[in-house]
């Protein structure tokens, strides 16, 4: 499912209306919707586009669910998952304003005062043996709070921790 800007998805017999696309990843496209309360919420629809750099194993709608579980199982700031279903393969979740870190970092700015949180991220998810997608499109920096906003985690290799790879991206 690729809905387009200005059209409306039901979900649970509610509108929700595509407002403008949030951007598309290795494995969905996001979009910012609202829903008739004038509510914002993100809405993730996977694809089943071939990414040459990275594969799935497994049910998209699944690897999400069990990222999203283990996130919450952490102190790592991430959004809540409102809704998923498996079928349409497509997950709504709470919407967090601003800008991603890689936009910020385009406008110029230095986002060092970040570099302690993703430390402790990284400490905490290499503790347990799972990487995060360290890349700045997936962190929103929101009232004092840093916030990994994908739900992606993949099995901890080095060469893809935070130091090894992702800090890189954030200079």
């Amino acid at each position: 499912m690729k809905p387009e800007v200005g059209e409306s998805v039901n979900i649970l017999g509610e509108e929700y209306k595509i407002e403008k696309a949030l951007g598309k990843g290795k494995g969905g496209y996001s979009f910012l919707v609202r829903n008739a309360k004038e509510r914002c919420y993100t809405l993730k629809c996977l694809h089943n586009e071939v990414v040459d750099y990275y594969s799935f194993s497994g049910n998209k709608v699944d690897l999400e669910l069990d990222a999203y579980v283990f996130l919450t199982s952490t102190s790592i700031k991430t959004p809540r998952l409102l809704y998923w279903d498996r079928e349409r393969e497509i997950i709504l979740k709470e919407y967090i304003p601003g800008e991603t870190a890689l936009e910020r970092k385009e406008k110029g700015e230095d986002l060092s005062f970040l570099f302690s949180t993703l430390d402790e991220y990284q400490e905490e998810v290499e503790r347990r043996k799972v990487n995060l997608d360290w890349y700045p499109t997936n962190f929103i920096f929101h009232k004092g709070h840093l916030y990994y906003i994908d739900y992606e985690t993949s099995p901890y290799e080095e060469k893809w921790n935070l130091h090894n790879w992702g800090l890189g991206h954030w200079k």
